[in-house]
């Protein structure tokens, strides 16, 4: 009996070498999620920063359907600027948290199915500021409205698009290249997934 506890006190020991191993890489993993969220968060607000300054100076220095333009630009990144600073505080707050496996790919599946999703709300933006701007066309009043609006929406939906199908592409490249080693000595168990490391005395 002895012998045999003897002879397993190495496995435990690598049993648990091989956990504290892969704590530092689910933690390495979502530290860097969040660091590219967090960059991608910095050029959200300073696109939005930008805007809001241009678009207020614009609004009260220009007339016609270029007014509107610049005020729409500017109500715009107001949203831009408050979706980038609880954004970016989150990544941050979160750094050093060890999540399980589970949770890890749960967060990563989440984040690119958001940036889709938000890429095709992007391409009704634009689809919306192209109509908006066809409409101005038409009518005799409010023409400079519909101009300027639609033309600032093309411009936020486009970068828009462009933002999160950067985002999507960073995001996915970062799951398909260190995910896997994730996966290492990892078995799917009925509870879920765990470690597992399996011994035979003969």
């Amino acid at each position: 009996m002895m012998k045999r506890l003897l002879l397993l006190l190495p496995v435990v020991f690598l049993s648990l070498t091989l956990s504290a191993q892969k704590d530092q890489e689910r933690q390495t993993y979502n530290q860097r999620m969040n660091e590219i969220s967090r960059n991608g968060m910095i050029s959200l607000g300073s696109w939005a920063v930008v805007n809001i300054g241009v678009g207020t100076a614009g609004y009260f220095t220009t007339k016609g359907d270029l007014q509107y333009f610049h005020g729409m630009n500017a109500l715009w990144n107001l949203t831009n600027l408050g979706i980038a600073i609880p954004g970016y505080l989150g990544s941050t707050s979160s750094n050093d948290d060890i999540p399980s496996l589970y949770d890890l790919t749960q967060s990563q599946k989440s984040t690119e199915i958001t940036y889709m999703v938000n890429a095709g709300i992007d391409v009704g933006y634009i689809m919306g500021g192209l109509y908006m701007n066809e409409l101005s066309k038409n009518v005799d009043h409010y023409n400079n409205i519909l101009s300027g609006f639609g033309k600032a929406i093309i411009v936020q939906g486009s970068y828009l698009l462009v933002f999160d199908g950067i985002m999507y592409a960073i995001h996915s490249n970062h799951a398909s290249s260190q995910m896997p080693e994730l996966f290492e000595h990892v078995s799917i168990a009925p509870k879920g997934l765990g470690m597992r490391i399996t011994v035979s005395f003969r």
